[in-house]
């Protein structure tokens, strides 16, 4: 029997391949359940508007954080060398997140002479102590809090550790990860 497939096509691209080996259309839709072509294209359409949500918070988040730099700029700002650089993530002393699948750091975790802010490193181990990195940590660090109605990344920038320390230990006691 011939390889045979359908194509759901979508704007003239390709979404979904189905491979039938010949079997009437009709028994491929059925063998998916129910899966009509609305449905399908209501199914990719969704995954698609998730995605696209999810770079829209993504940029929203770059905004609040300064932006990013990849990591020869962070390790050029902070004066180390990249072997070291990846240790201090590795550690916890920087955030990275990870956008277009490299790592990139938010600005925002720097001193304008280059430093880290005072008290960011702590704030991040007790984040990640408790499971949150990343893009949820930035997420974190850029969100104003009832507690304080600033955000953590606004406390540390105005010398107030403490209280940013207060706020990601906040999340622990709320049970996260």
């Amino acid at each position: 029997m011939a390889s045979c497939s359908h194509k759901w096509r979508l704007e003239g691209k390709q979404l979904l391949t189905i491979p039938h080996g010949g079997l009437p259309l009709q028994s491929v839709r059925k063998n998916l359940m129910g899966f009509n072509d609305e449905k399908l294209v209501a199914m990719i359409d969704r995954k698609k508007s998730t995605t696209e949500k999810w770079r829209v918070a993504q940029i929203e988040l770059i905004g609040a954080a300064n932006g990013l730099i990849d990591s020869t700029e962070m390790a050029h700002r902070l004066g180390v060398a990249p072997e070291t650089l990846n240790e201090m993530v590795k550690n916890g002393e920087i955030l990275s997140v990870d956008f277009d699948q490299k790592a990139k750091f938010p600005v925002r975790q720097l001193t304008k002479d280059g430093d880290t802010l005072t008290g960011f490193t702590s704030v991040l181990q007790k984040l990640r102590s408790i499971g949150i990195d990343g893009w949820m940590a930035l997420d974190i660090l850029c969100s104003s809090t009832p507690k304080f109605g600033l955000s953590p990344f606004e406390l540390l920038e105005r010398n107030r550790s403490t209280d940013a320390l207060e706020d990601a230990t906040a999340y622990e006691n709320q049970g996260c990860p």
